[in-house]
């Protein structure tokens, strides 16, 4: 892991990008993109095969990838699996829950979804995403927000002019009222 550039940094994303069930990414922090694989779009959203929809960071990417995006149950801990699953709340039929149990705002901000829809959209991002990562030990925020800048990944909502931004927040709008309406 040594001081990468930003554009070896989206080269390594790119060249890395396997199924997640192929890539064995090392317990290291760095930074990852998922890449929509075949579809021309998600759900509605506009977007094309082979675009990167989401950049992130992580201390640990094999924790962050797979114990967290691609793992049903998760979508409390999820911004990826939010935002997917506002966009695809009516074609997989997701129902929106608050994360936890209790009053804090949190819980339902940081909505998830009934256990069925949890596995469908598991099933989904399986079936349509495509993972790349890039491990990095220093000036992971730099570049990160280099290559969002580069990249304009259509669910990051921070570090670019993202024009799906109003559209995604709406949606996600939608999913905290309805977790709202669920709590105990």
């Amino acid at each position: 892991m040594s001081r990468f550039s930003v554009s070896e940094v989206v080269k390594n994303l790119q060249n890395s990008r396997s199924k997640p069930s192929s890539l064995i990414p090392p317990e290291s922090p760095g930074i990852y993109a998922i890449f929509l694989r075949d579809l021309d779009q998600i759900g509605w959203f506009p977007s094309k095969a082979g675009e990167v929809v989401y950049i992130g960071t992580s201390g640990n990417l094999k924790q962050r990838e797979f114990d967290t995006h691609f793992s049903p149950g998760k979508s409390g801990f999820s911004t990826l699996r939010r935002s997917l699953g506002a966009i695809l709340k009516n074609e997989l039929q997701l129902q929106c829950w608050p994360r936890s149990p209790g009053p804090s705002k949190t819980n339902v901000t940081n909505y998830k979804f009934d256990e069925a829809g949890e596995q469908r959209l598991t099933l989904w991002m399986a079936e349509n995403l495509d993972i790349g990562i890039c491990p990095v030990e220093s000036g992971m925020e730099e570049l990160e927000k280099g290559a969002v800048e580069e990249m304009s990944p259509i669910l990051n909502l921070k570090g670019w002019d993202n024009p799906n931004r109003a559209a995604l927040k709406e949606l996600r709008a939608i999913c905290k009222l309805e977790a709202e309406g669920r709590r105990a």
